[in-house]
Order: C-alpha cells, then structure tokens, then sequence
C-alpha cells in the first residue's frame, strides 16, 4: 500500500483510491488516518457501532474496495473487498509529540490543493446518509480560520475525543498540522474526564451533552477552567449550559458548523460575554454566510466541499455534486438570524419541521424550553404519524433524577411557555444512543411509532414510575 492506484471519477478528476478506517480503538484511527493521508490516499473513516452490512452499504456507494483494519470485522460484513490488517503499514509512532507526520499534511499544499482528502458519510433521513467529500485544500482554509480565532501554537496540546468518523474528530489533526501543536487521544475505555487528567491538554472539543455530564459531576472543573479553550459543537448548546459553564469561568467557545463546511463557520471570541455565548458566534475566516428573506442560513467559501460523491445508476460511475444558488452559496438546512453585532443564531433545522392542526412544529423551539428546566439533560422531539393527514409532537427527555424533580412539574413549567399545540402528547424516556455527537432523530421517530402502536389502545403510559394520560 505504499502507492496508490489511480481511478477515474467522471468529469476527467483523478483522485488517489479511496481506503477506510475500521478501529473501535480512537488512537489507533487517528495514526492510521495520518498514514493515509500522507501517502496520498482518500480516507474514509467508518463508525465501528454501524455493523457490517450498513458499512458494507456505505462502502459501496462510494466504491470503496479497501480497508485498514486493527482487528476483525462485524460478523455480519460481506462486503467484497480487501482487508488489511494495521500491521500492514507503516503507522507513526509518537504521533502525539510533534510529530512530523502530522506536520507533512500540508507540506505541498499549493500543488496539493485540489487533493480529495476524506470522505465523511453524513447523517441522512432516507436511511443512506451523504458522502462528503473534502479537499486537503478545505481542510487547510478551514485551519486556517479556526487557528486565527482560537489560538493554537506549537506549545498546546488539543485532546481529541469525538471519533474521526465526524467532521469535529478529524478536523483536529489538520488544525495540528497547520499550527504545528500536539495531540492527545482518550485511550479506549476512559472517560473524558480521566482523559483530561491524563493528558493535561490545553484545548479539547466537546459536544453539549458531554461538556454538561463533566458539569455534573464536578470532578473535572479544575481540569475545564485550566483549559485555554473548551471548543463546543455539533449540536445546538441550550441557554442553562452556557449560563453553567460561564459560572464555572470556563473558556468557552461555541460554534456553528457543518460537514459540508468542513467543520466551523463561526465560532464566539475569546473573552465573549455570556450574551455571546448563547449566540452561534461570528463568522470565521474564508468562509461566507447570509440570511435569505426566508431565514434561511446560507454559506460559502474556501472550506466548502467539493461534492456529494454518488454512484450513477449506469455502470456504476462515481460523480460528485453539489445544488449551489447563483451566488455559489450552500443551503444549510438551517435556519435563524445575524444580529446588529454579526453573530449568528441559529434556531433550527427547517428538514426536521412538521405539521401539526395547520400549524408549523419546530422541533428545536420545544426542545429549548424543555431544556431550560432545571434537572433535563437531553430532550428530542419528533413527530408522531397518527394517520396520512396528521403528524402529532412527543418527546424523549433524559433527567438528572426524575423522582426528585418529578414530571408533573416539568410538564407544568413547559406549559407556562409553549401554545396547547406545541405540547408533546406523549413523553417516552431516553434510550441508548450509540451516536456519540447526537441522537438519531429517526430512530427515535421509529421507536416512539413501534411503543405508541403498541400501546394505542391502553389509557396510559408507564415511564419511570409516573403515568401520562393521552390527550
């Protein structure tokens, strides 16, 4: 594997092979990305908890026929393609002391612009998610605009972890090899806040839930407030969060990204006030945004990617694509607003919208006030289909200690603040997510369909220890 083979996309592109990243170990993911990536390979990083046969499906789509393994796959893989084990390469050995492997990313980045770099398979709501598809050039600008708002020298260290098969995990070891900084790994089987203690880094990304679970335990507080910067994203960061961690004098950054953009679009600034920090913060550098009459968020620049990749349905040849307005900006699928100041609040996604009695349910404007209540860590709505013309709000709500703050309570300070309509119907407890940035909104709509079928015909429901009438 020490030189890649040449395959053709359609539009004339050459492009180095495509190799995945199969390792539930994070550290040994990262080396094998490195490696990869300098011998000019297209890295496809893959989440471990997918099993076979939808990996298999992802690799497919993208004609993937190669992987780097650190030990044997799912049972259920049968997926044609060649298997090689880690040992197989030549990995960097200390990577995480300035190692020159890291540094080598961007050595020939003017000829090396255009280079596909990755490929990151996005959530979708058909089921078969997106493929990303970065340039090393994308990922230099991005830095680059990251770098200059969040100060990262040769003397920091950034801890990652949040896995590589997101855009937050991988767009560390760029930022590592723009700034010439180290990195640190959580090691498999210790939490954050161990990996805090451990590595004593200067800077680590998290996302909300994790930054409030080391919060409330209280035992890493001294390791958040010796940090230079707590980068926060992935998801939306509810009001009571940032209040929290601006109590606790954390230096907080809070931003706004998408895969698309590779990673950050704005970020707050050092120092922001807490009026700030409840914002998505200002625009980063090399990148461009606007809000449409709509209010819908649209972005463009530098960091933008260089196309959905996709497999043609005649003889299976790849192409990339990408729907641009005339000005060569990207829909987000977001939604919100820039105030007079310039920072960006975002107040939703409009894909994930319904319609309930005529009128519009946002999910995130339920959520928001579900979550500024004390003793709720994590709340998602989604919508119910009770026949083909109605579609009807439930929630999925994970506490601190629901018998000591009780649901009817929660119930009766949510209604002092949403419309009748806007009240979910139905609250279910929170399930095992395996996803690490967020919730699946789908499976967490297929699962409250399955239980309310089920129960359709019984008067109440019982979630921990407390009943809930139907409406």
């Amino acid at each position: 594997m020490q030189h890649a083979e040449k395959k053709k996309i359609s539009g004339g592109i050459d492009a180095g092979e495509f190799v995945a990243v199969f390792s539930g170990n994070l550290k040994t993911a990262v080396k094998i990305a490195v490696s990869l990536i300098n011998k000019r390979f297209t890295v496809v990083p893959l989440n471990p908890a997918l099993g076979g046969e939808r990996i298999g499906k992802y690799l497919s789509a993208v004609g993937c026929s190669k992987i780097v393994s650190d030990g044997s796959m799912p049972a259920d893989f049968s997926y044609e393609c060649k298997i090689f084990d880690k040992t197989e390469m030549s990995l960097p050995g200390e990577l995480f002391q300035n190692n020159s492997e890291i540094r080598n990313i961007f050595r020939n980045i003017r000829s090396d612009c255009k280079r596909y770099a990755n490929i990151i398979f996005t959530s979708g709501s058909s089921g078969m998610p997106k493929a990303v598809m970065h340039t090393l050039g994308n990922h230099y600008y991005s830095s680059l605009g990251s770098n200059a708002n969040i100060k990262f020298s040769k003397k920091d260290k950034w801890l990652i972890v949040l896995p590589i098969y997101h855009i937050s995990g991988l767009s560390v070891i760029f930022r590592a090899a723009l700034s010439g900084g180290e990195i640190a790994v959580k090691e498999p089987g210790m939490g954050i806040s161990e990996a805090l203690e451990a590595n004593r880094p200067s800077h680590v990304s998290l996302v909300p839930h994790q930054l409030r679970e080391l919060l409330n335990d209280g035992k890493s507080i001294d390791s958040l407030r010796r940090l230079k910067a707590v980068l926060i994203g992935g998801a939306s960061m509810p009001e009571s969060l940032a209040e929290q961690a601006y109590e606790y004098g954390l230096n907080l950054f809070v931003s706004y990204g998408s895969t698309e953009m590779c990673s950050q679009i704005t970020c707050t600034r050092d120092k922001d006030s807490l009026k700030h920090l409840k914002t998505s913060g200002r625009l980063l550098r090399h990148r461009e945004i606007k809000v449409n009459e709509k209010k819908n968020i649209l972005a463009k620049g530098q960091t933008l990617f260089a196309g959905y990749l996709l497999k043609n349905k005649d003889g299976g040849r790849l192409s990339l694509e990408k729907k641009l307005d005339g000005e060569g900006y990207f829909d987000t699928g977001d939604y919100g607003y820039l105030d007079d100041e310039g920072y960006l609040h975002v107040e939703g996604r409009r894909d994930i919208s319904f319609r309930y009695k005529a009128e519009k349910i946002y999910p995130e404007e339920i959520e928001k006030v579900f979550l500024k209540i004390k003793g709720i860590k994590e709340a998602v709505v989604v919508p119910y289909k009770k026949n083909d013309y109605e579609k009807i709000p439930v929630i999925f709500i994970k506490t601190d200690n629901i018998d000591k703050y009780g649901m009817a309570h929660i119930k009766r300070k949510a209604e002092k603040e949403l419309e009748p309509y806007k009240f979910p119907h139905y609250f279910f407890k929170w399930p095992d997510c395996s996803e690490v940035l967020k919730p699946s909104r789908e499976e967490m709509q297929k699962t409250a369909q399955e239980i309310i079928e089920k129960k359709i015909k019984e008067r109440f429901f019982y979630i921990r220890n407390d009943y809930f009438k139907k409406k």
